[in-house]
């Protein structure tokens, strides 16, 4: 079973592990369990938009492959008259 003090341990090395995502530690462990979760939220956001952002590029380009394709059938079919 995790201790408290093995768990602040943990919080305060993510923290040191990976300083450039976050502020110093406060040396709280509540706080410190904060800004994780904290980065953790923003870090979902920002996935999520860049999914949206990649379904819409998906989008744009299927839209300008069909356009494409249909003008070239429709000069095709003009061409034969």
């Amino acid at each position: 079973m995790i201790e408290i003090q093995d768990l602040k341990t943990k919080i305060q090395q993510i923290l040191l592990d990976h300083s450039t995502l976050f502020s110093t530690s406060n040396k709280n462990p509540f706080e410190d369990l904060d800004q994780i979760i904290s980065l953790i939220k923003s870090l979902q956001n920002e996935i999520k938009e860049l999914q949206r952002y990649e379904r819409l590029q998906r989008t744009k380009k299927k839209e300008r492959y069909e356009y494409i394709i249909v003008h070239k059938k429709n000069d095709k079919i003009t061409k034969n008259f």
